[in-house]
């Protein structure tokens, strides 16, 4: 089990099985002596109707998804900590520090060298007839053996058919008479507030069954990194240790979604827990029995969030969309750029129905083939309204997504940075970017104007500026000098009341609007 931070979550834990836990509280209005507590007799009285019927509910689901769900467990290598498997040149700073301290010709060792560790986690069969399960690629991603054990203790060997780390969705295989596979029902139709049921494995207790209810749905913590697909269900979940995989099911004893992490700052249960949408899962589990990797459509945009200050500036009355951050030219036009698509479009109807977020529009894209013809309805930033078809290319690999860019132009080899300025209004500091910043800084492209500092409560702390963060636009216009930066935004303050900038941020492009509050 592995913990990922970011932003929204300290402590993001890759789990098992999702368990959720549902607790009922008695709450008290008005006065005391008007609502005495209620007596609860132990004297064997039957419960109501009603509630006996929802246990039996329960059990009934409990003995039919039993023998559906496995336990698993995994054998694979130590991931390597340092950089890759070569030796670190002689020169490497890090080959130095080793040899400082544990002596010339100190071993790097191979990922061979290191020792296998086990896993747990879980799964839930869903074709009996060719023995296919359903789990995390994060429990079987990796692994060099994987071993099920059914609820009546048969263990087999498994091996992979298939995995998808953008959705942490993997599908395995065994060998074997007399399985029982667990109906699969939609996640479109989930509602807040539902009940649902969890089996899994917790610390290797399997055949844990846990209820509880759906927390939210269309969350996205972050956790599959920049370019997975989340749209996870949240529930107040026990997952500990040992459930990823396992089943999140609804009342009717359908499988509504695959339990995957939990937002938490010890490892283990703190009451939210994440599930893979069963829609979702569908749809990448057919993919991979069929080509053994899931094809998914590309449009070739960087696509950002439509907050307020962005719905103000488009005349929104409420936030909605997404926003176009970049679009990519190189090394070649991807099917945004061929249809006339810009960065700071404004994607407001995807296919006549309306973008309510970002998260909805990519994930609209990945589930449809390359191929596929998409109509969309966007708003550009002057107010112009334009309807765009594409055609949808094939998504490429994550390494070769890496390669691709909309081109933040190159740095200026020996660029005079000039006198830093302060912007007062917005709390930031800049100054003109420099090769001796841009190496201190650790930046590699892209020309404008660095900020070496931001003030405590600022709009831009509020808005996560930070030192090193390149500004390489403000109000479309591009900036080279400090004199540049501070210039432009007085002027946009004065006749907008905010500024847009484009920002480069870990080597991505993206745009941002600062609008400080009225004085």
């Amino acid at each position: 089990m592995s913990v990922v931070k970011n932003r929204k979550f300290q402590g993001l834990t890759l789990a098992a099985a999702v368990i959720v836990c549902a607790a009922i509280w008695a709450v008290a209005s008005g006065a005391r002596s008007q609502n005495p507590p209620v007596q609860i007799s132990t004297g064997g009285t039957a419960a109501p109707a009603s509630v006996k019927d929802l246990s039996d509910t329960f059990v009934q689901i409990a003995q039919k998804l039993e023998p559906a769900v496995v336990s698993i467990r995994v054998t694979e290598k130590e991931r390597k900590q340092t950089k890759g498997s070569e030796e670190l040149d002689e020169n490497d700073p890090m080959r130095q520090f080793f040899e400082q301290f544990f002596g010339p010709g100190f071993r790097f060792r191979t990922p061979e060298d290191l020792p296998e560790r086990m896993g747990l986690g879980s799964g839930v069969i869903v074709d009996a007839k060719n023995g296919y399960i359903l789990t995390n690629n994060h429990v079987v991603g990796e692994a060099s053996s994987i071993t099920v054990t059914l609820y009546d203790e048969r263990e087999y060997n498994a091996k992979v058919i298939g995995t998808d780390k953008n959705s942490d969705v993997a599908i395995i295989q065994i060998k074997s008479d007399n399985l029982a596979a667990a109906p699969l029902g939609n996640s479109k139709d989930l509602k807040v507030g539902q009940i649902v049921l969890a089996i899994g494995s917790p610390f290797n207790l399997g055949g844990s069954v846990t209820q509880g209810i759906v927390s939210a749905m269309g969350r996205r913590p972050g956790i599959l990194g920049e370019y997975g697909f989340e749209n996870f269900i949240q529930t107040d979940a026990a997952i500990n240790p040992g459930n990823s995989g396992g089943p999140l099911v609804n009342l009717n004893g359908e499988v509504i979604g695959l339990n995957a992490a939990i937002a938490t700052t010890t490892g283990q249960y703190a009451g939210v827990g994440f599930a893979v949408p069963i829609d979702m899962v569908k749809r990448v589990m057919d993919d991979l029995v069929s080509q053994g990797k899931v094809t998914r459509g590309y449009l070739g945009v960087t696509i950002g969030p439509v907050d307020q200050a962005f719905a103000k500036r488009y005349g929104l009355d409420s936030p909605y969309g997404a926003l176009v951050q970049d679009v990519v030219t190189e090394p070649e036009p991807g099917p945004a750029a061929k249809a006339g698509i810009e960065p700071l479009d404004l994607i407001a109807e995807l296919n006549g129905e309306k973008v309510k977020n970002q998260t909805e529009f990519m994930n609209s894209i990945a589930s449809m083939k390359p191929g596929d013809k998409v109509d969309l309805k966007i708003i550009r930033e002057n107010g112009e309204k334009k309807d765009i078809s594409a055609t949808l290319a094939e998504r490429p690999s994550n390494d070769e997504l890496a390669k691709l860019k909309g081109g933040p132009g190159a740095l200026a080899p020996g660029g005079k940075g000039g006198p830093s300025k302060n912007v007062e209004k917005l709390g930031l500091t800049v100054q003109g970017l420099t090769e001796e910043l841009a190496q201190r800084f650790g930046i590699e492209q892209a020309e404008g104007v660095i900020v070496t500092s931001v003030a405590r409560g600022s709009v831009a702390s509020l808005a996560g500026f930070r030192p090193g963060m390149v500004i390489t636009e403000v109000e479309r216009e591009p900036v080279k000098t400090a004199a540049d930066f501070q210039r432009l935004t007085a002027k946009a303050l004065k006749d907008k009341g905010s500024v847009l900038l484009k920002v480069i941020s870990e080597g991505q492009a993206h745009y941002e609007i600062l609008e400080p509050p009225s004085e």
